[in-house]
């Protein structure tokens, strides 16, 4: 707390204060004489403020003798013009002196007006005075607050994670990823409509948003959509042109359910939109549902990063600019086996939350009894599952949990 002196101005002082606000006056000097605060001296304008200064104050300056002064700057707020409040302590002067201007500085900023001040400086040598000193002052003063040695650790690895984002952020997405498959030939199959990626930085994590790429439809793509909205066709596959950065018809093939696992390539990326009409409790539906098929690291690091970004805004322009409707947005897992064959595997679940649909309907429709039995050698794997989804081994298999609820069909028959 600063201990007033019960020093004040003398009349002749406030008098020239006034004077002075109008903007005639570049310069006042004030000292303490008799235990007042009396005008030292003062000067008038004569050019810019930057020009006048070091001419104006530096001679004023006592080596010995404490004093305030008060510099009228150029620029003006609501009062009138801005006064810099300059507190002159030099380190030869007395002890007494410095600590009697310490504690009568803040009664001279009242008298003058604090409102007019906009700017403060202290200093015990010329050099943190003078105009270089101020103009240090002011950039010390804006610059952002000095880190420890921590701090600037954490804002690397931050600089350092941002970097990292941009370059693999196809695979930080795999944090919202089910990898499926072998150990020597995972697939990979993405919940799209999960856009926030998570990426694992050292001791922190931090989220990352991507924004994603839009590459344009082609006309043949476009036609393909409008088709699908006005139901002439059920089922668009389309692909990336990496080289001319665009989105391309594959094909529009009549597809049935059973057909699904067939239009899956095993060695290229694909998106699929597929018209899936069942009854679910009692109604008839017809739901557009999306696919975004990625066989792993059979796809280069590009293919698979463009992919990952543009599928977002493929998605936003399907629904805004083609006004069709996509139901909840569901991937088709892939299983692979140590034997080198695919087994793709629909999950109607993931259709409809009804429990009418069974997950592994279309793998126990395809196999007998007698074939599971005879492939109940082959070692089927589920890496990994995120959220609620759990792995649980039954034998020869590993047995996918969605939530709590496991694969029904003949597949959950032999795994239990």
């Amino acid at each position: 707390m600063t201990h007033q002196t019960g020093i004040h101005a003398t009349t002749e002082l406030k008098d020239f204060f006034a004077k002075a606000r109008n903007g005639s006056v570049r310069l006042i000097k004030i000292v303490i004489e008799d235990e007042q605060l009396v005008l030292g001296a003062y000067k008038e304008l004569s050019r810019r403020w930057d020009k006048d200064y070091d001419s104006f104050v530096l001679p004023l300056l006592d080596e010995l003798q404490p004093c305030y002064i008060l510099y009228r700057l150029d620029t003006q707020n609501a009062q009138g013009y801005e006064w810099l409040f300059i507190s002159w302590s030099p380190d030869n002067s007395p002890v007494r002196l410095k600590m009697l201007y310490a504690a009568t500085r803040a009664t001279v900023k009242k008298e003058f007006g604090g409102g007019h001040v906009k700017d403060e400086l202290f200093g015990t040598v010329k050099e943190d005075i003078s105009l270089s000193g101020y103009q240090k002052h002011v950039s010390s003063y804006s610059a952002p607050a000095p880190l420890t040695a921590a701090e600037q650790e954490l804002q690397q690895i931050r600089i350092n994670e941002g970097k990292t984002a941009q370059d693999l952020h196809s695979l930080a997405s795999s944090s919202e990823m089910m990898v499926v498959g072998c150990c020597c030939c995972p697939s990979v199959v993405e919940y799209p409509h999960l856009e926030e990626v998570k990426t694992e930085i050292s001791v922190e994590s931090k989220h990352q948003t991507l924004q994603g790429l839009a590459f344009p439809l082609q006309p043949e793509a476009q036609q393909a959509i409008q088709l699908l909205k006005q139901k002439k066709i059920n089922y668009i596959q389309l692909k990336l042109d990496l080289e001319r950065e665009t989105i391309d018809l594959v094909h529009t093939n009549a597809t049935e359910i059973a057909d699904l696992p067939k239009r899956i390539p095993q060695d290229s990326a694909r998106y699929h939109f597929f018209l899936y009409k069942h009854s679910h409790e009692g109604d008839y539906l017809e739901s557009v549902v999306f696919i975004y098929s990625m066989p792993g690291y059979k796809c280069s690091i590009k293919e698979r990063m463009l992919y990952s970004s543009c599928k977002s805004r493929l998605l936003d322009s399907v629904e805004q600019d083609f006004c069709l409707e996509i139901a909840k947005k569901n991937t088709l897992p892939v299983l692979s086996t140590t034997h080198g064959f695919d087994i793709p595997l629909v999950t109607l679940q993931d259709f409809t939350s009804s429990a009418h649909h069974p997950e592994a309907r279309l793998l126990a429709e395809k196999w007998s009894d007698a074939e599971l039995k005879a492939r109940s050698k082959t070692h089927i794997c589920v890496h990994r599952l995120i959220g609620k989804d759990a792995i649980e081994h039954h034998n020869d298999f590993k047995v996918w949990y969605k939530g709590s609820k496991p694969l029904e069909g003949r597949l959950g028959k032999f795994c239990h």
